[in-house]
């Protein structure tokens, strides 16, 4: 940064996916790679609670820039969250992208910024218009087909046996677990145990339960607790 004459030595990635696909556990691994290897400060922004100002005013003012060699600022849900039915009610403030942009000289040592988002295709425009906001962009897919029953076999680990799926219903899982996300899988293993059911019957369970959320049909503004009631009796 020095030899280059950069003002504001930063880069910055930006991970987007649909909910529970693995984000924060890709970041959580990185930046432990970092800690273990070099002298690295992680500082974690959840930019739904706290604004781009204290930030700012963090990193300006109180953090010790000398404690360290190297920063990663990990900025968490970027633009907020969607509801049951899908709609973004949060979007990029101007402070947040004029902090990325470096308007202020806020950066000290050279700092990874990673960012993430569920809401890719409302703010990326925002979010990747100006260049060195951020400079690579990665999205993480949706497992595919066999890979979902990898993720099944992963989460159950030895006592994948206890679930009792002969070939015939691990082709029919794969099949009928298309679109599940790493946290459906996981979910799939530990209510099949918890309950002592077939893992079949927990996937048509969670997919009939995502299809009332996509399409409206949990009434949540007349009963705030519908949704609760309903995800609380799959449990029993």
């Amino acid at each position: 940064y020095a030899k280059l004459k950069i003002e504001h030595p930063k880069r910055g990635m930006l991970i987007h996916s649909p909910p529970g696909v693995g984000k924060s556990c890709t970041i959580a691994r990185t930046a432990k790679e970092y800690i273990d290897n070099s002298n690295t400060c992680v500082v974690i922004w959840p930019s739904d609670v706290v604004g781009a100002e204290d930030v700012k005013d963090f990193l300006s003012v109180k953090c010790n820039w000398e404690s360290a060699d190297k920063f990663i600022l990990v900025i968490e849900d970027l633009g907020g969250g969607a509801d049951i039915y899908g709609a973004v009610h949060d979007k990029i403030p101007s402070s947040l992208l004029n902090f990325l942009d470096g308007i202020e000289d806020v950066f000290k040592k050279p700092t990874f910024v990673i960012s993430t988002t569920n809401n890719a295709d409302a703010l990326m425009d925002s979010l990747t218009s100006r260049p060195g906001r951020f400079d690579i962009v990665l999205g993480l897919p949706l497992p595919k087909g066999s890979e979902r029953l990898g993720f099944l076999k992963f989460f159950a680990g030895e006592y994948y046996k206890d679930l009792n799926l002969s070939e015939t219903d691990e082709d029919v899982f794969i099949k009928q677990s298309e679109g599940f996300s790493a946290a459906h899988l996981k979910e799939c293993y530990i209510r099949a145990m918890l309950n002592k059911r077939h893992v079949l019957d927990i996937v048509k369970e969670i997919k009939d339960w995502i299809a009332k959320v996509k399409y409206g049909k949990l009434n949540t503004k007349k009963d705030p607790s519908q949704g609760v009631v309903g995800f609380a009796s799959m449990m029993e």
